[in-house]
């Protein structure tokens, strides 16, 4: 029983369903007054506005009833008379139908106002990319007409490069021949400062062979000129350097023999020394093996013999002299002869007396390598250390060493400075390349100052 009145349950929906549907239908179609609806417009904003109008107000479906206008009084009162039965009905099954129609009428308002927007946007964009069309085709315009000149330019342009190449090769090979000519200048100059040295050699020794003018004048002893017109003393004095530059070196020796008497220049040479203790008031007199620096010396007026260091100091006597001065001379002796001329220069200082003992450095690698071997004469270098230890040995007391600045414009490693490296670190890596520096770019001589 219950299943049967399912099923006719089930069918009246379904005719409900399409009775429905059909009304709808129908209604869609039927014709309005004034024809039929237009379609929506899209691209025509106010076409889309007046479709959007009378779509909503077609959106209450079931809401009211047409005007019969086409029948007659009776048919017309009889059709709104059924009609009203049949919209009272209608009403109950299109109230979801009319809540779908007024939400599509929203949507479709808020996009055509959103699409608005968005074709004005596209408006502006259209004639922004106008705009830059026109300002594209004006720089290309312009461009077509300065290509001419970019050409000539480049070509200028290419031709300079081209010259400036031939430039630089000239320029190279200019700086080239420079340096072979500052190489032929400076073997030049020493050929002329050889040539030089060798006049005056011959010069001085022809005066000191001439007869003295005046009579019955006592003359010195004349130092042994020996026959060779150039030998290795000469040539090592020559590469020694020019006068002020040694004078240069030795003042700051001056002081320590200020208020002696009777200073004693051992290997004195042209008498750099003599000069600077002559201007200063101190008296002292000098001794050189070499006749030449013998004769040199004499010239300038100051009182110097000749022979041999030791066999001078042997020749005075004890605590004759009030300082002794000795440049450049050790290395050029032997050990024994070496021993020999302490002990003989502190028996023959006074008391308080000082001795200065000057130099090469074997501590310095440049020495080691070059100025060492530039002298032909020399025989050994001395260690500060040995050399120290021999005066102490031997009875002198403030025995210091005096460091002789090198030259200026010396080549040193600089210190490391890396904040990401630890300080220990970088301290230690400091400390070797100071080491370096003292090896590879030490004084190249030192001085020994000790008192009697």
């Amino acid at each position: 029983m219950s299943n049967s009145r399912d099923g006719e349950a089930g069918d009246s929906d379904e005719l409900m369903r399409r009775w429905r549907a059909r009304i709808a239908v129908e209604r869609a179609t039927a014709p309005r007054p004034g024809g039929a609806l237009p379609p929506l417009q899209a691209c025509d904003p106010s076409g889309q506005a007046l479709s959007l109008r009378q779509a909503g107000a077609l959106a209450d479906v079931g809401g009211s009833l047409p005007p019969f206008s086409h029948l007659g009084p009776v048919r017309r009162a009889v059709a709104k008379l059924a009609g009203r039965v049949i919209l009272y009905f209608l009403r109950l099954v299109t109230v979801d139908q009319q809540r779908f129609n007024r939400l599509v009428v929203e949507i479709l308002a808020a996009h055509g106002g959103r699409n608005e927007a968005l074709d004005a946007q596209l408006g502006a964009l259209g004639q922004r990319l106008e705009a830059l069309v026109g300002e594209l085709t004006a720089l290309q315009t312009a461009l077509a007409a300065a290509r001419p000149a970019i050409e000539a330019h480049d070509a200028r342009l290419g031709a300079v490069e081209g010259g400036l190449a031939g430039s630089a090769a000239q320029l190279a090979e200019h700086a080239a021949a420079r340096e072979r000519d500052a190489a032929a200048v400076a073997e030049l100059r020493e050929c002329v400062g050889l040539l030089q040295a060798q006049a005056e050699m011959i010069r001085r020794r022809v005066a000191a062979a001439a007869p003295d003018a005046t009579a019955g004048a006592a003359r010195p002893a004349e130092p042994d000129a020996g026959s060779a017109p150039i030998d290795a003393r000469l040539i090592a004095e020559v590469l020694r350097g020019s006068e002020p530059d040694r004078a240069a070196r030795q003042e700051q020796y001056v002081p320590l023999f200020a208020g002696l008497t009777d200073v004693l220049d051992i290997g004195c040479g042209r008498g750099e020394f003599l000069d600077l203790l002559s201007a200063a008031g101190i008296s002292a007199r000098g001794v050189d093996r070499d006749p030449d620096m013998v004769l040199c010396c004499r010239e300038k007026g100051h009182d110097v013999a000749g022979g041999d260091a030791l066999a001078y100091l042997e020749s005075l006597p004890d605590r004759s002299l009030g300082g002794i001065f000795c440049a450049q001379v050790v290395e050029h002796l032997r050990t024994p002869d070496l021993l020999r001329f302490i002990e003989l220069a502190h028996r023959r200082l006074r008391p308080d007396g000082i001795m200065v003992i000057e130099t090469l450095n074997p501590e310095s690698l440049m020495v080691l390598y070059r100025w060492f071997w530039v002298d032909l004469t020399h025989e050994r270098l001395v260690h500060p250390a040995s050399l120290r230890a021999l005066l102490v040995s031997c009875g002198f007391r403030d025995v210091t060493i005096r460091y002789v600045p090198p030259p200026a414009g010396a080549l040193r490693l600089p210190a490391l400075e890396a904040p990401s490296v630890p300080a220990e670190r970088l301290a230690a890596f400091n400390a070797a390349t100071s080491y370096l520096n003292d090896l590879l770019y030490a004084s190249f001589d030192y001085a020994v100052i000790a008192t009697r």
